[in-house]
């Protein structure tokens, strides 16, 4: 499935990011520099593609709107075919 240009999805009202409201956010790009990221702040917006070795989400941090690309990977397909590092 084609999402759309990223701008698009990022604006898309009703989507579950605007679930949070303006009056709790952040301005955007506003984050302390260090500042973890949880995955629980990140909401899924789409997914981006998927390989062998797992899939790539586009995500959206709730407080400040900053989208995030959060790589998945398949840990027991990465040691069942030998591609860690040893």
């Amino acid at each position: 499935m084609l999402l759309g240009p990223l701008q698009d999805l990022i604006n898309r009202e009703g989507n579950e990011s605007s679930a949070t409201g303006a009056s709790g956010r952040i301005p955007k790009g506003q984050m302390h520099a260090g500042e973890k990221i949880l995955r629980k702040d990140l909401v899924r917006i789409g997914l981006l593609g998927c390989g062998g070795f797992g899939a790539v989400e586009l995500r959206e941090h709730k407080k400040t709107g900053n989208a995030f690309a959060r790589k998945g990977l398949r840990k027991g397909y990465i040691v069942k075919t030998g591609t860690h590092a040893p």
